[in-house]
């Protein structure tokens, strides 16, 4: 009955971080593709961004962008580490109360 009552638990937190696991994907891929975007601005104008001066200042940018995009990763990285624990846990628990 223990085992049961394990995997349920298991299932339907698996199922509540599932759902969220789809949105972070999308906002961590929302900050790749910003990034790719500025990256790609920024080398089709390099001539000018010499010129310019503005190495420094869309390098700082570009750096920027970078850091914003870990952040959010790791909000998707960790809802990911749940979803493991939580299909681990109902395997591990429900043969330890079988026997």
């Amino acid at each position: 009955m223990l085992a049961l009552i394990f995997t349920a638990v298991s299932l339907v937190g698996s199922i509540a971080v599932t759902s969220l696991i789809m949105e972070r994907q999308a906002l961590w891929l929302e900050g790749i593709e910003r990034r790719i975007a500025a990256t790609n601005g920024m080398l089709n104008s390099m001539k000018g961004v010499k010129m310019g001066g503005l190495t420094e200042v869309l390098r700082e940018d570009l750096q920027r962008l970078r850091v914003d995009e870990l952040n959010i990763s790791k909000k998707f990285r960790k809802l990911l580490i749940w979803t493991m624990g939580f299909c681990k846990l109902s395997s591990l628990r429900a043969c330890t109360f079988s026997f």
